[in-house]
């Protein structure tokens, strides 16, 4: 699921994450990067789909918040460098 968030947030596409409790829903909730749906709610999922396709703007607005997050959260750089501080810390 994080892979597909990631991903899908380098591109800029608008993101419903199909998830009610969790670490996923927490991410997209706290980034502001896409709509949270409860699981197996086809008729919620319907709704996010068509609020996000009739509000453009919000959309873009999520896609480039996740986008952003990524940018300056998850970068390889970013990952490596706050890896090497655990492994130093470890020594």
């Amino acid at each position: 699921m994080v892979k597909v968030l990631v991903n899908g947030k380098i591109l800029c596409i608008r993101i419903s994450s199909i998830c009610a409790d969790g670490q996923p829903a927490e991410y997209v909730r706290g980034t502001r990067s896409g709509v949270v749906v409860k699981p197996g709610d086809g008729e919620a999922l319907a709704k996010a789909v068509l609020y996000l396709k009739n509000n453009p703007d919000l959309a873009r607005e999520l896609g480039s918040s996740g986008r952003h997050y990524v940018e300056e959260n998850l970068s390889i750089e970013k990952i490596g460098k706050e890896m090497m501080t655990v492994f130093n810390k470890r020594r």
